[in-house]
């Protein structure tokens, strides 16, 4: 093995922080655990490698990232990458 041959075997996750308070409408969340219920049903059905710490963070492979953001965002969802 020459140096550097690790690097291709490794997995990026991205954690996503989602706003459990507001929408990007300023609209409250009235209840946050049905639509983080219906979010991760929503990635489930369609197949999304990704976890959750049961409250308002999704882990996420990094070649995913782009579908969740995008379904985020067609929720109003506001959040953060990290």
């Amino acid at each position: 093995m020459e140096r550097g041959d690790c690097m291709d075997d490794y997995t990026v996750f991205y954690m996503v922080q989602i706003n459990t308070l507001f929408l990007k409408t300023g609209f409250m969340i009235t209840d946050f655990r049905k639509i983080m219920s219906e979010l991760t049903e929503h990635l489930s059905m369609n197949g999304y490698t990704f976890d959750t710490n049961g409250d308002d963070r999704i882990f996420i492979y990094e070649e995913e990232l782009s579908y969740l953001l995008t379904i985020l965002d067609d929720r109003d969802l506001l959040y953060m990458v990290l």
